[in-house]
């Protein structure tokens, strides 16, 4: 490693301890309520949770898969899941590019490309930070939320719209087609000769799949804040969209830490910062924190269960010939 990698890689090292520090410091804070001991959780409510979490990330793994697809693959259903996931776990390790490599080793085969599978995975998740953007930015914009600790110095509603700007504009199909064109050229060991197109019919079915994602998310939240409140909160469509909204800005928030190995902290933090209608500030504090635990957990589980169980793995020996009436294959150069 040279100087200069060290350099960098301890400044990132060094920034993220920042930003975990001052969380933590600000939770440790919350935590020391006196009514803390009241906490009953109820496991219902967080398997419930947990639940609807992974079915709203179904909606992101259509989209990925669909992608794979529109780049001539052929990927077996049950090993995109499976990628998906494995995925999501592997951003917990520092750099961006691990979880983009696990979903494409995952996914890799005779019939998926390890090249086509970054690059859709990357197209997936800019596509569903952006829908994140869009939803916080709509919604906050009626019903801004209040900071408990800190004054934003932006509305959210429009610090919104600036990242939903700043996703799109390489979600462009002209764009991304031209970007995609360019690292095909330097690496066609891995990519290919004839590049596929993404078109605004892509980019527009990506935003409605993913944006479903994301108010399942806003269900998720609610059940799991009923998890661990003296008294559910009662359900209603503007709560559900507030909950959408802020969750929605949260994510987006910790993925654009990108030295903090998957917004770890960050996320929970303006979560937890931006549900000042609800009390106590502890149980909140509990309640994102398990929020994170619980879905980190199921994700897990479900790469496992996708993989080793063998209802599952009969499944995938089922899918494992596509159909010859399936996109073609893109070519691949040779080495």
């Amino acid at each position: 490693m040279t100087r200069t990698k060290l350099a960098k890689l301890l400044i990132r090292v060094a920034l993220a301890a920042l930003v975990l520090f001052f969380v933590g410091r600000q939770f440790y804070a919350a935590l020391q309520r006196d009514d803390l001991h009241t906490v009953q959780l109820k496991p219902g409510w967080l398997g419930g949770s947990t639940c609807v979490y992974l079915l709203g990330l179904g909606f992101s793994i259509w989209y990925w898969h669909r992608l794979l697809r529109v780049y001539g693959q052929k990927p077996r259903p049950l090993a995109s899941i499976r990628g998906y996931y494995l995925g999501n776990i592997a951003k917990y390790v520092p750099g961006k590019m691990l979880s983009l490599l696990v979903r494409g080793m995952s996914v890799r085969g005779p019939n998926v490309s390890l090249g086509a599978a970054m690059l859709t995975s990357v197209y997936e998740v800019l596509t569903t930070m952006a829908s994140g953007a869009m939803i916080a930015a709509l919604i906050l914009a009626f019903n801004p939320p209040t900071f408990r600790h800190w004054n934003f110095p932006i509305s959210p509603a429009f610090a919104g719209a600036a990242i939903l700007g700043a996703c799109l504009l390489p979600l462009a199909p002209a764009v991304f087609n031209f970007m995609v064109a360019r690292t095909a050229k330097k690496f066609p060991q891995i990519l290919f000769r004839e590049v596929p197109k993404i078109d605004f019919r892509h980019l527009l079915e990506g935003l409605l799949a993913t944006s479903c994602s994301w108010g399942m998310m806003g269900l998720s939240v609610w059940m799991g804040l009923n998890a661990v409140l003296d008294e559910p909160l009662p359900f209603s469509l503007s709560l559900w969209a507030r909950l959408a909204g802020v969750n929605g800005l949260s994510y987006v928030g910790g993925f654009l830490f990108v030295f903090v190995p998957g917004g770890l902290g960050v996320r929970e933090y303006i979560l937890s910062e931006s549900l000042t209608f609800i009390e106590p500030e502890g149980h909140v504090v509990i309640a994102v924190i398990l929020l994170r635990l619980s879905w980190t957990i199921g994700e897990l589980l479900m790469a496992i269960a996708v993989k080793f169980l063998p209802v599952a793995a009969e499944l995938e020996a089922t899918t494992s010939e596509e159909s010859v009436s399936g996109p073609p294959l893109v070519h691949q150069a040779p080495p």
